[in-house]
Order: C-alpha cells, then sequence, then structure tokens
C-alpha cells in the first residue's frame, strides 16, 4: 500500500514538473518580418512650379496691337547699319522670301568679288553677284553657304517678340517708335524701337553679356513705289 502511494507521488512530481517546463517557455510572437511589414505609403510632395514674371510669358495688347500693324507687308526696304562692323552697312530689299543686300563698295569672298547678296530663304540658298562688267569684267555669280549670309530680317526679328514691357514714347530717325525692352530668343536683354505706323522694327539695342550691339534699320519704306528686283539675275555666269 504504501509503495503504491509513493508511486503516485513520484508521478504527480513528474506531471507538475512537465507541466510547469511547458509553462515557462515564452509563446512565439506572430509579428510579421521586416520584409513582410506593411507601412502605410507616404504622400510625395510635388514641387510648385516656380512662378515666371509676366514680362517672360505675356505680351502686353498694346505690344501686341503694334505689332499685329506689320501684318500683310510683303514688301520693304531699308539702310541696315550693326555697331558690330561700321563697314556692314547696306542696303537691303525685301520681297516676300527674297532678300537682297546691296554694298556701297565693293567686297570680296575667297577671292570673288561682289557688290551684292541674294538670299532665297524659303529654299536656303545664298550668291554673291557683281554685275559691274568692268571691274568684275563680266556679270558673275557665286553660290556661297546659306547660314554664312543669312541675316535676318525686320518682320523676322518680330517672330522673336512674345514677351515684354513698354518703356516709352520716342522717336527714331524721325519716325514715332515705342520703344520695348523684352528677352529675345537667344536670352539676351533687348529693347527694340518699334514704328508706330506699321509695328516694324526701326531699332535694336541687344545687352550680350557685357557687350551692348546696336542695329539700325533707318530709312524704312514699307511697299514701295518702285521696288528693286530681289530676284536671281538670269544672265549670270556662274563661278
Amino acid at each position: 500500500m504504501k509503495s503504491y502511494q509513493v508511486y503516485v507521488i513520484l508521478a504527480l512530481i513528474t506531471v507538475a514538473a512537465l507541466l510547469a517546463a511547458g509553462c515557462g517557455q515564452p509563446a512565439e510572437l506572430n509579428s510579421p518580418s521586416t520584409e513582410e511589414q506593411i507601412t502605410e505609403p507616404v504622400d510625395s510632395v510635388e514641387e510648385s512650379p516656380i512662378p515666371v514674371g509676366p514680362e517672360n510669358t505675356e505680351l502686353p495688347t498694346e505690344i501686341a496691337e503694334l505689332i499685329a500693324k506689320s501684318e500683310g507687308v510683303t514688301s520693304y526696304e531699308y539702310t541696315y547699319k550693326t555697331s558690330e562692323n561700321t563697314q556692314e552697312s547696306s542696303n537691303q530689299y525685301v520681297k516676300g522670301d527674297k532678300l537682297r543686300i546691296k554694298y556701297g563698295a565693293m567686297r570680296s569672298y575667297n577671292k570673288f568679288s561682289y557688290y551684292d547678296v541674294y538670299v532665297d530663304k524659303a529654299n536656303g540658298l545664298a550668291y554673291l553677284v557683281c554685275q559691274d562688267t568692268v571691274a568684275c569684267k563680266g556679270k558673275k555669280g557665286k553660290e556661297v553657304m546659306y547660314a554664312e549670309f543669312n541675316v535676318d530680317t525686320p518682320l523676322e526679328v518680330l517672330t522673336g517678340v512674345d514677351n515684354g514691357v513698354k518703356v516709352d514714347e520716342t522717336e527714331v530717325g524721325n519716325k514715332k517708335a515705342m520703344t520695348v525692352s523684352y528677352t529675345n530668343p537667344e536670352g539676351d536683354s533687348e529693347k527694340i524701337w518699334l514704328w508706330t505706323f506699321k509695328g516694324m522694327p526701326l531699332k535694336r539695342e541687344i545687352i550680350r553679356g557685357d557687350q551692348k550691339i546696336v542695329i539700325n534699320y533707318d530709312n524704312m519704306v514699307v511697299s514701295p513705289q518702285t521696288e528693286t528686283s530681289v530676284e536671281l539675275p538670269s544672265d549670270l555666269e556662274m563661278m
């Protein structure tokens, strides 16, 4: 009887020990791994565009209406002068996409003497021409690089005036003009004097770095009664 009681007591002690050992084990946490953790998305912060001043994005109505006066002008002439080269003075004649540049004195390019440059803007062509049969020993022409001899006409300059502010009203060569300050397509600060009669540029003052370039379109005449031919002469001896 006593042995049976001892056996029961030992059995109870063993069960109790096992239970105690099982209760002592820490429970595993069912927390997700770092890779499995779900985080709330962070809203991206959009940077607000830097506002640009109206002088760079808008053309005031008064200036736009003045420029609009040039619409329909297809034929005009003027005397071109630039401070970059005081020898560049020339009479220029424009009709449609054709430009003729006429110099008062003979010039030379790669040993070819000429008085005139004929520019065909529509086809990207340029020719040097001498029609002085004595000085040039005949009527001669030479095709040259278009980019080297092409120049912007006043109407082409106007296409780049898409911003700006009015500075004042004045006169240029006895012509009434509005002075406009704007940033040209090359990024330079520029003042341009627009003819109040036809909206055409009469003068430009460009600040390029530490250099100031002045361009004049003197003696501007629109739709001249007697037009100077801008067509390349057909009787040239091409060199």
